[in-house]
């Protein structure tokens, strides 16, 4: 069930108390856990969607970029120590940075490395 409509919530909760008062605080309490976790799925969801480049770090942060122009993305990270600065690709990843050729149009965060055991 969908609690984001603040009157739905407390209408339900007021309906609880009348019935069954020692339910409420475990009743309040689940829905907000499943409030938080459906604000934190909307939260990864949106960050792993491509974004205008435009709003893309600009810190050195690796981050992936889509070339409209050669229809693929690429690991690359924005420098402006460079004498150009502007989106650079992995050459020779972790110590080679060529320059893109064509402007990226997008940009994603890169997802956390996988767990190890």
């Amino acid at each position: 069930m969908d609690f984001r409509d603040r009157r739905e919530r407390n209408d339900l909760l007021a309906y609880y108390r009348v019935s069954n008062s020692s339910c409420v605080d475990s009743l309040a309490h689940a829905i907000n856990h499943i409030e938080e976790q459906e604000k934190r799925i909307e939260e990864l969801e949106s960050a792993q969607q491509w974004q205008p480049i435009e709003t893309a770090p600009k810190d050195g942060t690796e981050v992936l970029v889509w070339c409209e122009h050669h229809g693929t993305a690429y690991l690359a990270i924005f420098e402006n120590h460079f004498p150009n600065q502007g989106w650079f690709c992995a050459d020779a990843y972790p110590d080679g940075w060529t320059e893109l050729c064509v402007d990226p149009t997008h940009w994603m965060p890169l997802p956390e490395p996988p767990g190890g055991e």
